[in-house]
């Protein structure tokens, strides 16, 4: 990516096969993200060059390197365990410094996150000991979170254990305290839309929501005072942005964007100025992949400041350079998305920069501590949306629920499906053989596409069709049984056969089952698990009751 006049490159692109980015270098600040790496040679165990990459095509090493300095930027490294879930982070350039910003992850049985703790791996990353930081969750049929536990202390006992109830259509009825501070429980308006919920920072005290017709969020205030209002283009897009402090009216941001179906944000302009405010350059990697922002910050109409964005294998920005490759800030999270400010030696500051684009890519209100994510609102303490999902009626999905409860192995980049992180050649091959994927990625890029996959993955069949005209006004006809037999599991593998004598293929299988008046769980039997592993037998055949997938 080339500024006009061929002088500066502002991102310059590596590539495995024809969609796989493996390098990308950013050659003004001299940082390159590199999953090939700095040692060279085949990597021991995969035996290739890409020492980023395991051997299922999940990241494991994700390296920004300065090569003005020969020194690692940004360094996290990843371990999985045999289902495909991430079981550790380690943050090597922290770790180098002497400070503990190392994660351990435990899941239940169906692959949910239970257990998050940060501190200094150890034992062969086993184990967390000078732990910093602590949460755990226990969770409900339906992934509501009925027990919430936090040490954010590290001294080894919990700053706050609270449970929570919950009704049938995954709305929070009820917030109780055994240890710490209570929180405010969330209400709902009889749309749906959470109208008083917990402050992120401050989740004690309460916000009132407002939300228009269209179930978007025009107005947060606290008790009698506003605190931000927010109006809407025809693409649902929040086009202006106004800020209060006390009560009064502190800023107006007119935010511009690209097209609709990519809703990316390149300009801002504050009050009636012509001149941009900020101005943000996206990459090719991935819908939310920001290269850099541009920003005046004397407000004279010059844009007299460049960062550049260093993001991890999840999308979270953890840290940002200047043009001389410097890191300015650094970031990191609890697993639903709050972000903790940091300054270059991982000490705890302020946001000075004032960056937005932090968790998973997202949009950070700082006078809110909310997520902007396209079609809905995030509100990170609770780790659930504040508004249902438009399309999540269609299939029973909870209605709130973010990211199936896995914020460690999936995002949802339009606030409306949840994706596996793993998006490689072979998923992007099916999309296109699909009409309305292929309409999605047409329109609207990855990220509107993604949506359109993993929902006809999810569903199939008619509620596929419904989707993909709604959201891309394509007509479709997806072929669910065959195609999937066709693709194979997430990360491209061979499909999975039936293993009887005559080897009928996996849609013959699911074709008839069907036809004997059985049930298949769409997510989790078809599509194995994320790593290419076997998939899960839970589906139900009255005639073959062990009928495998």
């Amino acid at each position: 990516m080339v500024l006009p006049g061929g002088a500066t490159h502002l991102a310059d692109y590596s590539y495995l096969g024809q969609q796989s980015f493996v390098e990308t270098d950013y050659t003004q600040p001299d940082v390159r993200y590199t999953l090939v790496g700095t040692a060279g040679g085949d990597d021991p165990d995969t035996g290739d060059i890409y020492r980023g990459l395991d051997r299922f095509g999940r990241i494991k090493d994700s390296d920004w390197y300065n090569y003005g300095t020969s020194a690692d930027a940004d360094r996290i490294k990843y371990g999985y365990d045999r289902s495909g879930s991430r079981i550790w982070r380690e943050n090597t350039v922290a770790r180098s410094q002497g400070k503990y910003f190392d994660e351990k992850y435990l899941y239940d049985q169906i692959h949910r996150l239970k257990d998050m703790s940060r501190g200094e791996l150890t034992n062969q990353q086993s184990t967390i000991s000078n732990r910093q930081f602590a949460q755990c969750w226990g969770l409900d049929e339906t992934g509501n979170w009925s027990n919430f536990r936090e040490d954010n202390t590290g001294g080894g006992t919990w700053t706050l254990n609270q449970s929570r109830t919950s009704n049938t259509v995954n709305e929070i009825t009820d917030i109780t305290e055994t240890v710490g501070a209570s929180w405010v429980t969330p209400v709902y308006s009889r749309a749906g839309n959470m109208t008083t919920m917990p402050q992120p920072a401050s989740p004690a005290s309460s916000y009132t929501a407002t939300y228009d017709a269209w179930n978007r969020l025009v107005k947060i205030a606290s008790g009698a005072s506003t605190v931000s209002e927010y109006q809407y283009d025809g693409a649902k897009r929040r086009v202006v942005q106004k800020s209060y402090v006390s009560g009064t009216l502190n800023e107006t941001r007119h935010l511009y964007y690209t097209d609709p179906g990519k809703w990316q944000v390149v300009e801002e302009r504050v009050g009636t100025s012509t001149s941009a405010n900020r101005q943000f350059v996206w990459g090719l990697r991935y819908i939310d992949d920001l290269i850099l922002r541009d920003r005046d910050t004397d407000g004279n109409g010059t844009l007299d400041e460049r960062h550049y964005s260093l993001q991890d294998a999840n999308w979270n920005v953890t840290g940002i350079v200047n043009t001389s490759g410097v890191i300015q800030q650094r970031f990191v999270y609890t697993a639903y998305g709050l972000p903790v400010f940091l300054n270059s030696s991982f000490t705890a500051g302020s946001n000075t920069a004032g960056w937005e684009v932090l968790y998973a890519g997202y949009r950070f209100e700082a006078a809110t501590s909310l997520m902007h994510v396209r079609h809905r609102v995030l509100n990170p303490a609770l780790g659930c949306w504040v508004q249902r999902d438009p399309i999540s009626a269609l299939d029973s999905s909870p209605l709130y629920q973010y990211v199936q409860c896995q914020p460690t192995g999936f995002i949802d980049p339009a606030g409306l499906v949840a994706l596996p992180l793993i998006l490689n050649p072979a998923t992007l091959s099916l999309c296109l053989s699909i009409p309305p994927c292929a309409a999605a990625l047409a329109v609207g890029g990855v990220a509107v596409a993604a949506v359109v996959l993993y929902k006809w993955i999810q569903i199939g069949g008619e509620i596929c069709r419904v989707v993909a005209k709604a959201i891309t006004g394509a007509a479709a006809i997806c072929g669910f049984y065959e195609r999937w037999c066709k693709w194979g599991n997430v990360c491209g593998h061979p499909p999975e056969w039936r293993p009887d004598g005559n080897r009928a293929p996996c849609g013959s299988c699911f074709a008839k089952c069907l036809a004997r008046g059985g049930s298949w769980d769409f997510l989790n039997c078809p599509m194995g698990n994320h790593n290419g592993g076997p998939p899960q037998v839970t589906h139900s055949d009255p005639v073959e009751p062990t009928y495998p997938c």
